[in-house]
């Protein structure tokens, strides 16, 4: 950003520096054989759903449910699972920059969990603070030194599992004011991943927001300096936009979302219209009246995702988007399924692979111990309602 932050000239001289794109000693072969690598994983890093067996603040795996809903998922035809960790109950006590060797047995039987059912697993760490919070560290801090060392030791951890099947991912929902701060650090933590995991698909994190107060997460994706890595793969969130897909949700970036509810998709002012006369603040107008205006619909969509697909293309790189989704609590149903289809079209079609949100925000969802699958969403996505168990 110019006059802000690092500017793009800085962030390549430190990098550069540092020896961050030159390409790593890591992998054995040639850049073609690393692209052939990738090409034949690529297909499990489409149709796959959030799980969250490990983010507790005990760390601990409930084998069960986690059993129950490994078989449920695969059942639907999804290829993978993204299972996000909480990275604070995975800490060491005694030194937070490395794993907790006694919780490491835990997500070891998470990954073989998912790979006895045939899915491919992203292990991808939640970076959660003091009071619940994603907390980044700006380059050069002491907590960027522990974040590095500590996917060191975890790269090598799980450097012992099938690397066609379990992919790395670097981080999830970095929101420094400017992206390239966090690229900065990003980028050495994809250099020790791959060192300690030579053979190993990463998958890196874009950043949440462009700019102290620009939201706008595929345009901070385009900041981020390729490395010269050919197995990375990069990815980024869809929520687009929030004024439909998180009416409703009380922790809501924008606090005007929070009351709403009924809004429909595909959007326009005569749509919005009558909306208008039931939510009568300033800021509630306003965020329905822009999005009325926006004519938000499968074109408006295919256009926001494009900017991601052209960039991956002139940097000939692969995308994942590994989360979107939208919560279901307040959302017309009818709505939401259209909203979801159209973005699951648009990236498949775009070549773009994708992980569905849990919980309310997707198919499945866990109430009063049991599992509950949202048939109309797993037709939106594609995927197959699983046959009845035989009564017994």
């Amino acid at each position: 950003m110019r006059g802000h932050g690092i500017s793009r000239g800085h962030l390549v001289a430190l990098l550069l520096v540092s020896g961050l794109f030159a390409a790593t000693p890591a992998r054995a072969g040639t850049t073609h054989e690393s692209r052939s690598v990738l090409a034949r994983r690529l297909p499990l890093l489409t149709r796959g759903i959030n799980v969250g067996w490990l983010n507790n603040p005990t760390f601990t795996l409930d084998r069960p449910v986690a059993e129950r809903e490994a078989a449920l998922i695969r059942a639907t035809g999804c290829r993978h699972i993204r299972l996000f960790l909480n990275v604070h109950a995975l800490e060491d006590p005694a030194d937070s920059a490395r794993p907790n060797p006694e919780k490491l047995p835990a997500l070891d039987a998470a990954i073989r969990i998912a790979l006895q059912h045939d899915l491919a697993v992203i292990v991808d760490p939640f970076h959660y603070g003091a009071h619940g919070a994603f907390v980044f560290p700006r380059p050069g801090t002491p907590g960027a030194e522990r974040m590095v060392q500590f996917w060191a030791v975890l790269a090598r951890h799980l450097a012992r599992f099938d690397p066609d099947r379990v992919f790395l991912e670097a981080a999830n929902e970095p929101k420094l004011p400017y992206p390239r701060e966090w690229y900065v650090t990003e980028v050495r933590l994809l250099k020790v991943m791959r060192r300690n995991a030579p053979n190993d698909t990463l998958i890196a994190g874009y950043n949440l927001r462009a700019s102290p107060n620009d939201w706008d997460g595929i345009k901070a994706l385009t900041y981020f300096p390729v490395v010269a890595d050919p197995d990375v793969v990069y990815d980024f969130h869809f929520y687009e936009p929030l004024t439909f897909t998180h009416q409703g949700a009380g922790w809501a970036r924008i606090p005007a979302v929070r009351k709403l509810h009924g809004v429909p998709y595909p959007s326009s002012p005569s749509v919005i219209r009558p909306l208008l006369a039931e939510f009568t603040t300033p800021a509630e107008q306003a965020v329905l009246r822009r999005y009325g205006q926006q004519h938000w619909d499968r074109r408006t969509i295919f256009r926001r995702i494009d900017v991601a697909a052209r960039w991956a293309a002139e940097h000939h790189v692969h995308l994942i988007c590994d989360e979107f989704g939208v919560y279901g609590a307040f959302a017309p149903p009818a709505a939401r399924v259209a909203w979801i289809h159209d973005v699951r079209v648009t990236l498949e079609k775009l070549g773009i692979g994708w992980t569905i949100w849990n919980g309310s925000f997707g198919f499945l969802e866990r109430k009063d111990g049991h599992f509950h699958l949202d048939v109309p969403v797993l037709h939106a996505l594609g995927l197959q309602v699983p046959p009845k168990p035989a009564a017994k």
